[in-house]
Order: structure tokens, then sequence, then C-alpha cells
């Protein structure tokens, strides 16, 4: 039996790494604010875990009502501890809410965002169809999945 591949980095690459894995999280959320219409109303931030994203929408979009779930808890206490300290706090609310039962009447939301998510669920479908229930029918869905090819994500798990 082979053995699994074992990682010895120093320091200084790992360093290298989490610096790299930085300055991409931050070209990823440039492109997403890309293609995000200028004009939203409400974006529902499916899995918001740290907040990182839902927090650079409501500093992007000031117009914009920005709701940040996640099913964890202190994750949505932390989110909201972040955008207190970093004073976004007037369009943003983080709720305790599982995406396979989201509380939110039909047709509720012009954007649903959900990143690194919805690969953690056996039931995907069941997530995908209650995210396209609660989207205006005008509305767009940005869903992106970690996968293996993902180097950053590895080191992590």
């Amino acid at each position: 039996m082979k053995d699994a591949p074992r990682f010895n980095y120093t320091a200084e690459e790992i360093n290298g790494i989490a610096k790299n894995s930085i300055e991409n999280l931050e070209n990823r959320i440039k492109e997403i604010i890309k293609i995000i219409p200028k004009d939203v109303k409400n974006i529902l931030d499916i899995g918001g875990g740290s907040g990182r994203y839902s927090i650079k929408f409501a500093q992007d979009f000031p117009e914009t009502q920005i709701t940040m779930t996640d099913i964890v808890e202190s994750s949505v206490n932390h989110a909201r501890l972040v955008a207190n300290k970093l004073n976004v706090k007037d369009n943003i609310v983080f709720e305790t809410q599982d995406m396979l039962e989201l509380p939110y009447e039909d047709n509720s939301f012009e954007l649903v965002f959900c990143d690194g998510v919805i690969q953690h669920s056996e039931h995907y479908k069941l997530a995908v169809t209650e995210m396209v229930r609660v989207l205006k029918p005008s509305g767009r869905i940005i869903i992106s999945a970690n996968n293996k090819l993902n180097f950053p994500h590895m080191l992590y798990k």
C-alpha cells in the first residue's frame, strides 16, 4: 500500500501560501462584485461563515440590504462581531438558518450567494431548490464549491 503524501513545508513556505490565499480571496471578491448588478436591492448569503463576503458586499453596496446566514450560531456571532468592529451595521443582518429550510417568503431576494458550502450537504438539490424559491424571478444565483483541486482548501481540511 502506498503511503499518503506528506506536507513538509517550512514556516516561510506556509506564510507564502497564506499570503497567496489572502490575495486569491481578495481577487475572488473583486471578480464576484463585478458580476453583481450595481442596483441590487438585497442579497442573501447562505453559509456565510466568517462573514467575509457579506461584510464586503455591505461595504461596497451601501444601499443594498445584506442577509448573511449560517447554520453554525458561533459563526454568525463571529461575523456580527467583525462587522461591528468594522462599523458595518446599517445594511447587514446576521441570522442562524439552515439552507435546506429557509424561512423567507418566495421571491424575496434579487441575489442569492453561496460560496464553499453546498458540497458539504448530501441534500444539495434541496438546497438549490430553496435558493431558487427565495430568488426573485429576474434574480441571480451565484454558487461555488470547493473541490480536491483547490489546493489551499486542502491544507485546512
